[in-house]
């Protein structure tokens, strides 16, 4: 004689492992930090197009690569100006500056790490 089947049936509840958890934490860190580096170029953008001072800053001797640059070497030199006694600085974004150049860039008043040199 066989044995009944029963109308039911246990399911197994699957369960997330560790690696699988720390997995899924470390893909939503990164899109995070992407969707923050997103957030703050779009703000910084905006508020140097909406109230910014115009100024002059100094080219020093500070080497900013392009790309993958170390290997071809294609660098530009940032900037430094100051505000209320305190330095700042930024990337000229362009080879033909040279130490000791006078550019002019502008910055946001109420947070001058948000800056840009003007063409």
């Amino acid at each position: 004689m066989k044995a009944q089947k029963t109308p039911w049936k246990k399911k197994k509840i699957k369960s997330f492992s560790f690696s699988s958890l720390l997995s899924i934490i470390l893909i939503l860190t990164v899109f995070g930090y992407f969707a923050y580096l997103l957030s703050t170029g779009a703000i910084r953008q905006k508020q140097l197009e909406a109230k910014s001072i115009i100024t002059q800053a100094v080219v020093i001797d500070k080497k900013n690569y392009f790309g993958n640059s170390p290997v071809s070497q294609e660098f530009s030199y940032s900037y430094e100006f100051v505000v209320d006694g305190k330095k700042y600085t930024g990337n000229t974004r362009d080879s033909k500056c040279r130490i000791g150049d006078i550019v002019k860039i502008k910055y946001v008043p109420t947070n001058p790490a948000f800056n840009v040199k003007l063409d």
